[in-house]
């Protein structure tokens, strides 16, 4: 699982740079991870970086809302569903961690991988092009790993 990290690229661009600064921020916690687990490091050290995706996911839904109602843009009801979705599956994914469930890790790594796919390259690209701020730079020093 160490070798599975995601690697940002271009094709990942919503066309603005915030969110694509938030997903990449995003995207160096669910690497790390990733290869936290696969290191074998302590539940402590995982739960921390946990931690630190729900801060980062938290702020980043609250910011692209703001940012869709500002362009003028509703976020859908299916789209704060998702949010609240994802933030309870990571209350219980940490509750997992903090009860020492085995196997929880690879879990936890395959739903990222899924809700990465689902939100950044199928929900988030719904509203790429409505919303520019100049050319988006690539960000892959946010989403680098350790």
């Amino acid at each position: 699982m160490g070798s599975d990290v995601i690697i940002w690229d271009e094709s990942m661009s919503v066309g603005a740079r915030a969110m694509d600064a938030q997903h990449c921020l995003i995207l160096g916690q669910i690497n790390r991870l990733a290869q936290y687990s696969a290191a074998g490091c302590s539940r402590n050290a995982m739960s921390g970086i946990l931690s630190r995706l729900v801060v980062y996911a938290s702020e980043h839904f609250r910011a692209e809302e703001a940012l869709l109602e500002k362009a003028g843009l509703q976020g859908s009801a299916a789209r704060r569903e998702g949010q609240v979705a994802f933030r309870l599956k990571m209350m219980r994914f940490g509750n997992a961690f903090r009860a020492q469930v085995g196997g929880v890790d690879v879990l936890l790594h395959d739903y990222l991988r899924e809700w990465w796919t689902e939100h950044i390259m199928i929900e988030d690209m719904k509203y790429k092009g409505m919303i520019t701020e100049g050319k988006v730079e690539c960000f892959k020093e946010l989403a680098a790993v350790d």
